[in-house]
């Protein structure tokens, strides 16, 4: 059978400035959870969805696809930040098995074909059907960081509604459907930009030793 591929999404909550600090800080900071997490198996990376996306919250099992024993490539829009978040949070945090994930970018698919590093962009480009959603992307702003303090409370996750975290994990779904969507239209990365790929993970993985 060979190995299977899903596409995967996350979506977060925490204090810091993931802009500022970059997805290697962020994702380090013992505050910083995951809200809930996304994915569909595709026949590969330039295949099409097999069955309906999959959806994990806090409190859940991890899904079983990740204990396969051939391993599992993971394609994931801006896979360094759901990598770091895997490995730092949900691997510590939630028992998630992360060692045998292989993770492939699809916006470095997109950059090598000079299309929008955005994923709503990119869909909007080559006209896609389905493509981000962006109320939910709105609601996904309100929920990733702590709701501002008032005189009544200070709770920072008083936003965090079972109504509101519902329409966000249907928020993650459209993600990885809408990423899915573009696999078959996006160039693949040739063997040598793909090398470049993985040793940009590795020096970036070693970082800089500063005494």
């Amino acid at each position: 059978m060979g190995r299977r591929a899903f596409v995967f999404d996350v979506e977060t909550f925490s204090p810091v400035d993931l802009g500022k600090a970059g997805a290697d800080a962020y994702s380090r900071d013992p505050r910083t959870d995951c809200l809930c997490a996304a994915w569909v198996e595709v026949t590969g990376p330039q295949g099409v969805p097999i069955g309906e996306p999959g959806t994990w919250t806090p409190g859940a099992p991890p899904p079983d696809w990740i204990t396969d024993p051939e391993g599992v490539d993971v394609w994931a829009w801006n896979a360094a930040f759901d990598r770091a978040i895997t490995g730092r949070v949900l691997g510590p945090r939630y028992g998630w098995r992360v060692g045998a994930l292989e993770w492939r970018c699809i916006m470095a698919r997109a950059a090598y074909g000079n299309l929008p590093l955005k994923l709503e962009t990119c869909g909007r480009v080559l006209s896609m059907a389905e493509v981000k959603d962006s109320a939910g992307h709105r609601l996904m702003l309100r929920l990733a960081k702590p709701a501002r303090a008032t005189t009544r409370t200070d709770d920072p996750r008083r936003l965090h509604t079972p109504e509101a975290l519902a329409a966000l994990a249907a928020y993650c779904r459209q993600d990885v459907v809408a990423e899915a969507a573009l696999l078959p239209r996006l160039p693949m990365l040739p063997d040598a930009e793909e090398a470049i790929f993985r040793l940009d993970r590795v020096i970036n993985d070693r970082g800089v030793h500063v005494d």
